[in-house]
């Protein structure tokens, strides 16, 4: 139509039409701008697969002086190298504060959360005894606080109250300190009364989720649960699943701690 506007930019290339200098409103050439047509902004050449300086060599070598060889339930010497270093033999090792031991037995690492949940109790013992503090407040710091100081890994140690027990005399004195009683009160009632939960309930269900959660994951914590170790001796795997099916009338999520509960009432 006659009375039809053309748009800022199109009415200066048409205006530039006439005067034949419409290319110079065009935009430049990706090369002016040190862009390349191929690869944009990325360096077209690869990039560095090793520092040519040597002053970077150290980061690039591992330490094998920091490394270990742990033989799992062997007294056979194994020997091994990392850049033509020997690497040492060790007896254990503690890996995100669990340690571990040749025996693959956890007695040590429960024994490292008792210090540590009897540590932070006596920490805490003016603000657990203080009548003035409700009791709810100082019960929050029990089961918030000092409990999962306890239980930290107890997917490993978990479905056993005798390996839990050494915990379980720590989160009760914690108990009777709040409750003020001694030590002849029941303090299995106590627990019931003040709803706290005991270290092997929550372990054993900590260990559950793992057994469940595990074959989900995209590591190889997968592959070794549903494809678990044959052995003449008891695994991780096959103790978890003896547990749960001796003890729960159905294996599924959610029924270890039902019956823990039915065992202790």
């Amino acid at each position: 139509p006659s009375d039809y506007k053309l748009p800022c930019t199109l009415k200066i290339m048409h205006t530039a039409s006439h005067n034949n200098d419409v290319w110079s409103f065009l935009p430049q050439p990706l090369s002016e701008y040190d862009v390349s047509e191929v690869s944009a902004f990325i360096p077209p050449e690869p990039p560095l697969t090793k520092f040519s300086d040597p002053n970077y060599s150290p980061w690039e070598c591992i330490y094998a002086s920091k490394c270990g060889i742990m033989a799992i339930n062997t007294d056979q010497s194994i020997s091994g190298s990392i850049q033509n270093k020997p690497i040492p033999l060790i007896d254990q090792y503690t890996y995100l504060g669990l340690i571990f031991n040749k025996k693959w037995q956890s007695k040590q690492t429960v024994q490292n959360n008792k210090n540590k949940m009897e540590k932070a109790m006596y920490a805490s013992f003016n603000f657990l005894k203080n009548p003035s503090i409700p009791t709810n407040i100082r019960l929050m710091v029990l089961k918030s606080v000092l409990i999962p100081i306890g239980t930290y890994g107890g997917k490993l140690f978990g479905m056993s109250e005798q390996r839990c027990k050494p915990i379980q005399r720590v989160a009760d004195n914690a108990l009777r300190i709040i409750a003020n009683v001694g030590k002849s009160a029941p303090m299995h009632r106590i627990r019931q009364e003040m709803g706290v939960t005991s270290i092997n309930t929550r372990a054993s269900d900590l260990r559950e989720r793992a057994y469940f959660k595990y074959p989900t994951l995209r590591t190889w914590i997968s592959d070794l649960v549903k494809q678990p170790i044959r052995s003449q001796t008891s695994t991780w795997v096959t103790g978890t699943a003896r547990w749960m099916k001796r003890y729960c009338q159905t294996v599924g999520r959610g029924n270890t701690v039902k019956a823990l509960q039915h065992r202790y009432t």
